[in-house]
Order: C-alpha cells, then structure tokens, then sequence
C-alpha cells in the first residue's frame, strides 16, 4: 500500500508477502492498527507522519496453555504490527 498524498488515514488493514508492506511518502497521515508480514521493508514511512507503535511479536513465542504463554505484542490497541 503506498500512500503519497496528506492528511490520510491508514487504519486495520492486512498486508502479507508485499516488498513494502505500507508506504508513505506524503505528511500528515495517521497509520493505526495495521499487520504486515512478511516482505523486505514492512514500514517505510518519511518523517512527519503520525504513527502508533509497530510491534514485532518473537518469531517462536512459548506455548500457549489457557492464561500462560504466547508474547505480549503491545498495550495499546491502536498498535501496528510486523511479523
């Protein structure tokens, strides 16, 4: 997905197997609540945007046994991730 304009908002969407997953080259968007996996670059955002934090979740995270296990990816439900 690239982005070029301003003043956009890039929000809940899944990228998977994309060179680049999220591209931004204008100013003043806000990116929230994206998934990319996979691909060479995950975020390619310039300066000047707003972003929430990109989370990247442990490749091999522990067994997940009714309330154990797993990895806390981030507390805020507005994060990105990129796996």
């Amino acid at each position: 997905m690239q982005i070029v304009g301003i003043n956009g908002r890039i929000e809940r969407n899944h990228l998977s197997t994309n060179t680049i997953g999220i591209q931004i080259t204008g100013t003043d968007n806000l990116v929230i609540g994206n998934s990319v996996k996979g691909g060479t670059s995950r975020y390619s955002i310039v300066a000047g945007n707003r972003v929430a934090t990109i989370a990247a979740p442990p490749a091999n995270v522990a067994a997940i046994n009714v309330s154990s296990g797993g990895a806390n990816l981030s507390t805020d439900p507005n994060a990105n991730v990129a796996y």
